[in-house]
């Protein structure tokens, strides 16, 4: 696997392909920008982006400049259809006139380790996503979230997608459907299985050949790339010892350092403390192996002094922000605001960049593209 390469990418690049904009977006939730970055290399041009947290705020506007994120809580927009004509305005758009809505409502409490959907939480908050849609009227949308919405949860997404796929009279709105990818098909060096759905508006659905909600599965990226190797996501990485020392610090003082020392160096395979032989934790932790994907990184499990997340293959520590960045395919010269910890939480939340873009040319190549030629749009 490790002859795969994987190709660093800049800013500059995702600027290049943003100064000549084949589609319109706008995203929320957009943390640090991961599916910004990933539709601008597909040409998108942002129209907006929706985050909460302030330090997220800070990095974005750090990269994509100070006008360029909406600094407030989505569902508060999405209940508010003056601020939605506002946001779309301010980039140049009107209602219906968005390409693509992209959203990706937190997913804690419907996670793996998650303790189930509460009253209020943020389970809830894809009802908020298809409320903003029905009213912003985007040509596609495209929600992420966490596989269990598709499985555990299904009746969650289901719902959902009724309220967003039809009117009260039973008029179709959009036809949509679900699909779970993973990272690793798409150039990203990390096994990450994201659920996604595409959801078309009926009347351009109608011009492009969608004519049931079975008809949008088509539209899912088919995989663009074998797996790449930690190994091959780690050549010509630049970084000093200064950037590994609060990762190796926490290592010293903490329990996981003292079950890393005992996990095998430079395994073969992912192995786990169970795998190893040292008995069950209650903590997921997880040794990578170079000539693998990285497994799956989380917001908590990457935090240095974490008791759970995965470990370097060949050190006793856990990753560096860059090295983080390189396996979720961020820029190499991205910068992230705040603290370590901060900037740990904004990459294990993010959508990889480069699977953002996969999502957004087949979007483009399946829906944006034939539906501009059959109206004759430049």
């Amino acid at each position: 696997m490790s002859e795969v390469a994987y190709v660093p990418f800049f800013m500059r690049d995702v600027r290049a392909a943003m100064a000549e904009p084949r589609f319109t977006v706008g995203t929320s939730f957009s943390g640090a920008g991961g599916a910004d970055l990933g539709y601008g290399l597909a040409g998108g041009r942002l129209v907006f982006a929706i985050e909460l947290d302030p330090e997220a705020v800070r990095t974005f506007r750090r990269n994509f400049g100070e006008a360029s994120v909406e600094h407030c809580d989505f569902r508060e927009v999405a209940a508010a259809p003056e601020i939605i004509d506002r946001i779309l305005n301010q980039g140049g758009r009107s209602r219906g006139e968005l390409d693509i809505f992209h959203a990706s409502p937190p997913c804690n409490e419907l996670s793996r380790l998650g303790s189930g959907p509460k009253e209020g939480g943020t389970a809830g908050l894809i009802f908020d996503v298809v409320n903003m849609t029905k009213i912003a009227r985007p040509r596609v949308l495209v929600i992420e979230n966490v596989p269990d919405l598709g499985g555990r949860y299904r009746q969650i997404l289901d719902a959902a997608l009724r309220l967003l796929c039809f009117d009260k009279t039973g008029r179709r709105l959009f036809y949509a459907n679900a699909m779970v990818l993973d990272a690793s098909d798409y150039g990203v060096p990390q096994r990450r299985r994201r659920l996604f759905v595409i959801a078309v508006r009926s009347d351009v659905a109608n011009l492009v050949k969608v004519a049931s909600d079975t008809d949008v599965l088509p539209l899912f990226p088919a995989p663009t790339h074998a797996p790449i190797a930690t190994s091959a996501a780690f050549i010509g990485l630049q970084q000093t010892e200064d950037e590994k020392h609060p990762f190796r610090e926490a290592m010293m003082t903490s329990n996981l350092g003292h079950l890393a020392r005992k996990l095998q160096h430079d395994p073969n395979r992912w192995i786990t403390p169970r795998k190893a032989g040292l008995g069950r934790y209650r903590f997921s932790t997880v040794r990578a192996a170079m000539q693998l994907p990285l497994p799956t990184l989380t917001a908590s499990g990457q935090q240095p002094d974490g008791r759970s997340g995965v470990l370097h293959p060949l050190e006793h520590r856990k990753l560096t922000i860059r090295e983080m960045m390189r396996v979720s395919s961020f820029p190499d010269d991205y910068q992230f605001t705040g603290t370590v910890a901060q900037a740990a939480t904004r990459i294990g939340m993010s959508v990889p960049p480069l699977m953002a873009k996969a999502i957004a040319d087949a979007v483009y190549a399946g829906v944006l593209r034939p539906y501009r030629d059959h109206l004759g749009m430049r």
